[in-house]
């Protein structure tokens, strides 16, 4: 990612700024109406990031974690982990804006 080749702006234009849109399109009905641009993408960068931690890291994880494997169960259980993750940043993102009084459906 140090030096990018030109195939890289037809990968994100082609396949990650639509599953971008997609993640915001998901996050910003949870929110109250009126939530910013920048919380929204935050939110959304957040679960990027952590898929690519988890992708990247992989090899530095099984140094760290030898019996960590990255099977159907573990990824399923990573899966719900981001999930319920996720879901708490939002909630306490909701909460922060309405001072508490509503909650998003988790």
């Amino acid at each position: 990612m140090a030096e990018p080749s030109p195939v890289l702006e037809i990968i994100v234009e082609r396949l990650l700024k639509p599953m971008i849109q997609y993640l915001e399109d998901i996050i910003r009905p949870l929110l109250p109406g009126g939530t910013s641009s920048d919380v929204i993408r935050r939110h959304t960068a957040s679960i990027l990031g952590q898929i690519l931690i988890y992708k990247i890291g992989q090899p530095i994880f099984g140094m760290i974690y030898p019996d960590l494997t990255m099977d159907g169960q573990e990824l399923d259980q990573l899966r719900d982990h981001i999930f319920r993750a996720i879901m708490s940043a939002i909630r306490a993102e909701y909460d922060a804006q309405t001072g508490g009084d509503d909650h998003v459906a988790a």
